[in-house]
């Protein structure tokens, strides 16, 4: 089976990880990797790259010194023997000549392609420049149309080319203009002497840019130069590359549901009352086959699993309809919530965010929203049958942490909290992250925190939900906004002005609470006076 379709979760990342350390040839940075306590499977990747493009051109490097070496060496050799021996002109000179031909045989020289090799002060094509233009690597050439003389003609763009050049056929076409001698000697892929009838000088021009360059004479096709293309701005040196943004390097979090390593444990309270029934409710016959293909949909997602056996408990299935058409499968929890302990873990209250946003006078914000939270907790396998409910398509129990446990909420917080913990410009309220930052960068490194936090612990993200970077989302049933800073959300507003007269003393209660909520917000009284 491969290892894709297997569960490791955060694991998978550390198996690869160690898999690459142990494989590696180059055994002092398999040493090091080993020494390093925070290593990642990032940083394994980037230290081998770095590790082969040093060996690359150190290897590059030291060639290219050998053969300095080799030819200063002979060039000082007669100098050395006068040193150490007094050897007569006319006999070090055929001492010379001689050791030049035993070391370097009857090689072709490098540069120039004459034979035998002989030293670079001897070689004709020791001022020699760079022209290449028969090397190929499949595909269609870059080209670019210059204009010279009144002519159109397209050149070949080749960045290794030290020089300008064009055919002897193309050239015939100008009139008017005069050779010069070319003084240096072109040089070809294997350092080869090419034949260059002349030189001239003459004005580029492309689109609404100019260049004055030396263009030689060939018997080959046009070739434009990096000098001329650097000049007429046809392609730039790239100095520096900007990373992606950091939510680019993390697709993985927007695929799928999460994982999260440790399992959650329903305690029950002693001596607790199973309660069980034993008919299930009844569905709609329209919502009939949505919860059937919902029900399957989860089973195949290892969200909940077929219940055979007896079981103590067992509740009624509840089914919510979604705004997208779609269905939601609840459980009614009722009497096993009266029996759950639980751990009484404290919300973040919404007065204390928004706070902690306004001290911070943050310009960027990101939004992030865990993917279906509560089910990217597993279930311990002992507590699975305590979440056994009863549907029309038989009975079934839950592998994740099932919405409508009185538990399920103060889990999922504290569980949040913790994978966030220590993360500068954080807010985390149940499933939704806001990410702030007062510049730019800022906010990209924290963010790349977040992700790279999430990461670890299994947690996946709706992309749907997600927004980047942006400077006004909604939070918490408020505007967050760079410019304006806090303010309720309108809609809320709109909601609370458009609610009909209350008329009991629960309609009361909820028309208050929905007021107060907002009242602290100086824009409340600006748009309803009347509240």
């Amino acid at each position: 089976m491969a290892s894709e379709t297997l569960t490791y979760g955060a694991l998978k990342e550390e198996l690869v990880r160690d898999r690459l350390v142990v494989g590696l040839r180059n055994a002092k940075l398999s040493e090091a990797l080993h020494l390093d306590p925070d290593l990642t499977l990032e940083r394994v990747v980037t230290k081998a790259r770095q590790a082969e493009e040093v060996h690359r051109q150190q290897t590059l490097i030291r060639s290219t010194a050998e053969i300095g070496k080799s030819s200063s060496s002979l060039v000082r050799a007669p100098e050395v023997d006068a040193v150490r021996r007094k050897v007569p002109a006319h006999a070090k000179s055929r001492t010379t000549t001689n050791t030049n031909q035993s070391r370097e045989g009857g090689r072709n020289c490098p540069r120039c392609g004459k034979k035998p090799s002989h030293v670079f002060a001897q070689c004709p094509a020791r001022q020699s420049a760079c022209a290449i233009w028969s090397i190929s690597m499949g595909g269609e050439p870059w080209r670019v149309p210059l204009v010279i003389n009144k002519q159109k003609i397209s050149f070949k763009v080749d960045t290794g080319a030290d020089v300008t050049v064009i055919g002897t056929k193309l050239f015939e076409k100008f009139h008017g203009i005069r050779l010069e001698n070319a003084n240096s000697f072109l040089s070809g892929p294997t350092r080869s002497r090419l034949p260059a009838k002349g030189k001239f000088k003459i004005t580029l021009r492309w689109k609404n840019r100019e260049y004055e360059d030396e263009i030689y004479v060939v018997p080959e096709d046009a070739l434009l130069g990096r000098p001329a293309i650097s000049g007429l701005g046809i392609l730039s040196w790239l100095r520096e590359i900007k990373a992606g943004h950091p939510e680019d390097n993390y697709n993985e979090l927007f695929r799928g549901l999460g994982r999260m390593t440790e399992p959650y444990v329903l305690r029950i309270k002693e001596g607790a009352a199973p309660y069980a029934v034993s008919t299930p409710r009844r569905v709609p016959l329209p919502l009939r086959d949505k919860v059937e293909a919902e029900i399957k949909k989860m089973e195949a997602e290892g969200i909940i699993t077929p219940v055979e056996e007896p079981t103590d408990w067992c509740a009624p299935m509840v089914v919510v309809p979604k705004a997208d058409g779609s269905v939601r499968i609840c459980v009614d929890f009722t009497q096993l919530n009266k029996n759950i302990r639980r751990e009484q873990h404290e919300l973040p209250s919404v007065d204390e965010c928004l706070s902690l946003l306004r001290a911070a006078e943050s310009k960027f914000f990101s939004k992030l929203d865990a993917s279906r939270g509560y089910y990217q907790i597993p279930l311990r396998r002992e507590c699975r049958l305590l979440t056994t409910f009863i549907t029309p398509f038989g009975r079934y129990c839950f592998n994740r942490m099932p919405m409508g446990l009185s538990s399920a909420g103060e889990h999922f917080q504290r569980r949040m909290s913790e994978a966030l913990a220590g993360l500068k410009g954080v807010i985390n309220v149940m499933d939704d992250i806001l990410v702030f930052g007062a510049t730019e960068k800022e906010h990209d490194e924290r963010l790349q925190a977040v992700l790279q936090r999430l990461r670890e612990r299994g947690i996946t993200l709706n992309s749907d939900k997600c927004k980047f970077r942006v400077k006004e989302t909604k939070f918490l049933g408020h505007i967050i906004s760079a410019s304006e800073g806090i303010k309720p959300d309108p809609d809320k507003i709109t909601a609370i002005e458009r609610m009909s007269q209350p008329e009991t003393v629960a309609e009361i209660r909820r028309f208050l609470g929905m007021v107060h909520y907002h009242l602290n917000s100086y824009h409340v009284w600006q748009t309803s006076p009347n509240l």
